[in-house]
């Protein structure tokens, strides 16, 4: 586990060293530091797509979501500002 974790570590001179060669042979995320925090982190496209594709697929679910609790809420009974002073006893 910890070797595996030490292999998506990259500080930021080997990267900006090779850049070229790590590119071609990234397959999977790689956490670039700096001086010992994490600054970015790169992912291959392919990994990205998939990231992209669930991430709209959750959106989608959320926003029909919200679409189906604004149907219920039009449904509601509503009381206009006037009608609600009104029922208060201040007229």
């Amino acid at each position: 586990m910890i070797n595996q974790f030490e292999q998506m570590i990259l500080p930021i001179t080997e990267f900006r060293k090779n850049m070229t060669k790590i590119l071609e042979k990234l397959t999977a995320p790689k956490i670039i530091m700096n001086r010992d925090k994490p600054q970015a982190v790169l992912v291959p496209y392919e990994i990205y797509r998939l990231m992209e594709e669930k991430l709209e697929e959750q959106m989608d679910t959320i926003l029909s979501n919200v679409a189906a609790e604004r149907v219920k809420e039009s449904e509601a009974e509503y009381v206009t500002h006037d009608e609600f002073w009104k029922d208060m006893g201040i007229e």
